[in-house]
């Protein structure tokens, strides 16, 4: 909360940040000894543009550094709405 905080203070989109992207095995066992559950996140490329052609507003472009990582899966297995709407 605190880093959402932060980030709608300075005017950007809120988003995860990634602390969590790179965990060693060792970090994992820990979390996994703390009783903590994972998520399943969607990697989003850093530093890249992505442009497509919307058939009512025209060309459209956003920056992968707004999106962050999306939870695909939440910590309690269940695929979130947005992508299990898609998928379905």
């Amino acid at each position: 909360e605190e880093e959402r905080e932060g980030q709608i203070a300075r005017g950007e989109m809120p988003r995860y940040g990634g602390q969590h992207a790179h965990l060693t095995e060792e970090q994992r066992q820990q979390f996994e000894a703390e009783g903590r559950k994972p998520s399943i996140r969607f990697r989003v490329p850093k530093d890249k543009t992505y442009t497509f052609n919307d058939m009512v507003k025209g060309e459209i472009s956003f920056d992968s550094n707004n999106i962050g990582d999306w939870v695909i899966v939440k910590k309690d297995g269940v695929p979130t709405y947005n992508f299990a709407v898609a998928v379905d």
